[in-house]
């Protein structure tokens, strides 16, 4: 019997959710930068309303981002400790497939040519990949990447492709490209994908779980003078 927690705090939800004998529970809550505040009562809630110790934890999946630079750290950080102390495994989880799932859950990806996830990173700057349905299954075709400014990013052609996630200020200038705002990424979610690599032998030690770094992406900047 597999034990799971599942964490997401790469965006303005703060998502935790336990999986256990087929069952996943889930609590989640509008905090927006206050995941630090709040996430570790949440995670104790959850295990204590379902009677779970966190040395049952056979795994613990996370999303691993893209994402809010101080938010996907957060869930890195709370999911490597857990793991570290309970001798259990850590199932990374990247933010941008997770929302095609939230994105196909809802059918909004099955009328489309392709699921174009959108998360932001900073003003006019945004995380995009993408995703087409084949043999029912979700495939990566565009790798998680930063696009900045406000113009439709060059060489992609979306036409008939749906948009979810954060509204990009180019929407409206792709033909023939709609926009769903409602897919979200839940640790329930989470949970489903952590369990598909666990159980496929994909699981990994603590010390892998780490944040996903884009290129060319850095919230640092070099000190003048």
């Amino acid at each position: 019997m597999t034990t799971m927690l599942g964490l997401d705090t790469s965006g303005a939800l703060c998502s935790v959710a336990i999986y256990r004998k087929s069952r996943i529970v889930e609590d989640t809550r509008l905090v927006e930068r206050m995941h630090n505040t709040v996430v570790l009562e949440m995670i104790d809630g959850l295990l204590q309303r379902e009677n779970v110790v966190k040395d049952q934890l056979d795994a613990v999946a996370f999303t691993c981002g893209p994402g809010s630079f101080t938010g996907v750290r957060i869930s890195a950080a709370v999911a490597q400790g857990i793991a570290f102390a309970n001798n259990a495994l850590i199932c990374p989880v990247a933010s941008s497939m997770a929302l095609a799932h939230a994105a196909r859950e809802r059918a909004v990806a099955n009328s489309a040519k392709g699921v174009l996830t959108v998360i932001r990173s900073r003003k006019d700057s945004f995380y995009l990949a993408g995703f087409v349905l084949e043999e029912g299954e979700l495939t990566r075709v565009i790798d998680d990447a930063l696009f900045a400014g406000r113009d439709p990013p060059e060489g992609l052609d979306l036409c008939g492709w749906v948009v979810v996630g954060d509204e990009p200020p180019w929407r409206e200038r792709v033909p023939d490209l709609r926009y769903d705002a409602e897919p979200k990424i839940l640790a329930s979610l989470v949970c489903e994908l952590g369990i598909r690599q666990y159980q496929r032998g994909a699981g990994l030690d603590a010390a892998a779980g780490l944040p996903t770094y884009v290129v060319g992406d850095s919230p640092w900047r070099p000190m003048r003078g």
